[in-house]
């Protein structure tokens, strides 16, 4: 009798353990359902909640993307144009400016054009060329863009508008960057915008003199962003007429 005392109390344990492993796997099995029915944004919640408790730490958020890298051929073409302009005694005439999506090279009209025409003088070849030099080797786009001021156009000459003018202006400039400089077509675009953009007021004659420029703009080269091919479209389908 005593032997059979032993036994019975060693199936007990046994069916204890047991009884705790199958809770332990049903409370497991609950789990995992309960996690695959939380939205994306709540399992990563709840699994920091776990990390949590179990570690008694935070777990570390991944730090904010870093900046994109400055454009350092766009900058070292910023400042080697500044450069040069000034050794050319340009600088009263030009003015170079960047930002995160262009690098812009501000001419002056008396330099490239005579008033009211669009033909370039003899010295617009001079900044120019200095110009081609710098962006030639550059794989950028270029976008030459005409300003004029407010004042109507003569009947005498050859432009009805301003806008007119402008455009013929960024046109012959790109016709020598392409021509004589041997800048590729395919990176460059031109547009006039008459007096619609102007620096300041038109206000007075120093003004009007601001507002009559040519700019000269190297547009900044973005990561190109990965491309969602497009869904195919279905066949159409074909109906035998009646």
């Amino acid at each position: 009798m005593h032997v059979q005392h032993e036994e019975e109390g060693e199936n007990a344990v046994w069916a204890i353990t047991y009884g705790d492993l199958m809770s332990y796997l049903m409370i497991f099995f609950l789990f995992v359902y309960a996690f695959e029915a939380q939205k994306p944004e709540q399992k990563i919640e709840l699994m920091q909640a776990i990390q949590e408790n179990f570690s008694g730490k935070k777990p570390q958020t991944a730090p904010p993307p870093a900046p994109p890298p400055p454009f350092e051929d766009e900058l070292a073409a910023a400042t080697e144009l500044e450069q040069k302009l000034r050794l050319a005694k340009l600088q009263d005439v030009a003015d170079v400016e960047s930002n995160d999506l262009v690098v812009r090279v501000t001419l002056k009209e008396r330099i490239l054009f005579p008033s009211g025409g669009a033909e370039l003088l003899p010295g617009a070849d001079k900044v120019l060329h200095e110009f081609a030099e710098v962006v030639r080797p550059m794989p950028n786009d270029l976008m030459v863009e005409g300003h004029t001021d407010d004042i109507r156009i003569s009947r005498k000459l050859s432009y009805k508008s301003n806008w007119e003018l402008s455009m013929a202006r960024s046109l012959n400039i790109i016709k020598y960057l392409v021509d004589i400089e041997g800048l590729s077509p395919t990176r460059l675009a031109g547009v006039g915008y008459g007096e619609f953009r102007p620096l300041v007021p038109n206000t007075s004659a120093a003004n009007r003199a601001q507002n009559r420029r040519i700019e000269l703009t190297i547009l900044r080269k973005r990561r190109k962003q990965a491309s969602v091919p497009k869904a195919a479209h279905p066949a159409p389908e074909h109906h035998s007429g009646h």
